[in-house]
């Protein structure tokens, strides 16, 4: 999936979380038809909508910068402003779907800027009847068998997706992102590997020695524990 608006750009970094444009990318069968699909209440946007509802029930997306799409865009200035005031409508009404506050002020002197900003608030406060509330359902984290009697699960209120050179983290109004190591680790526990197939994979990968990984890796699940974007648990099985 090649798209400028992914996490990583301007544009992404101002949005409540990441996402993908349906010119150029994939989902399953399944995380389509479980989010519910498209929703044609929206004048805009539905791309925006979709990745949104798919993420927020706990389906990580990911970026591939080797995929290319070109795509032919609209000529002529009305066509501009016309496609501004109506992505603008869209992002009104999907402020207003998932609790999000209106755009910034229009740039003084953008006309096209005017426009975006003119339907955002027609989208947020006039044309939003037919555009319900959503309310997360996120899949349910399962517990790791981290060690022996000891789970680790990802704190159920997270989202997460996977960026091009980073995990992003977003969770209570909080928003990280982990690189390096971290992401290393990351990934590895969303993946149910327990503490000892993190070590061994972390050493292969990066041939490093047994006892700083380990030492690194407790303290990075010490650190996420205990600001609330993991939850530790004593179990006596991985469920």
């Amino acid at each position: 999936m090649q798209n400028p608006n992914f996490v990583g750009s301007a544009a992404a970094e101002k949005s409540a979380y990441a996402w993908l444009r349906t010119g150029n990318c994939l989902y399953s069968r399944q995380a389509f038809e479980e989010a519910g699909g498209f929703d044609t209440a929206l004048r805009s946007c539905e791309d925006v909508d979709l990745a949104w509802r798919i993420l927020l029930r706990g389906v990580p997306l990911a970026f591939c910068s080797q995929a290319v799409v070109t795509h032919l865009d609209r000529q002529g200035s009305w066509a501009k402003l016309r496609r501004a005031f109506f992505y603008g409508v869209g992002a009104g009404q999907l402020a207003y779907r998932f609790g999000l506050a209106g755009p910034a002020r229009p740039k003084l002197g953008d006309l096209q800027s005017g426009c975006y900003h003119l339907g955002a608030w027609l989208g947020r406060n006039l044309l939003c009847s037919g555009v319900s509330r959503f309310q997360a359902r996120p899949i349910g984290s399962r517990w790791t068998q981290w060690e022996a009697q000891v789970g680790l699960r990802l704190h159920p209120g997270l989202v997460w997706w996977y960026a091009e050179n980073e995990v992003v983290l977003v969770g209570s109004g909080r928003r990280i992102a982990l690189e390096g190591a971290g992401q290393f680790f990351w990934r590895g526990l969303s993946r149910g590997w327990n503490r000892q197939q993190v070590i061994e994979r972390t050493c292969r990968a990066s041939h490093s020695p047994v006892p700083g990984v380990a030492q690194d890796l407790d303290e990075w699940v010490d650190t996420l524990c205990s600001e609330g974007w993991l939850e530790r648990s004593q179990i006596s099985s991985g469920e």
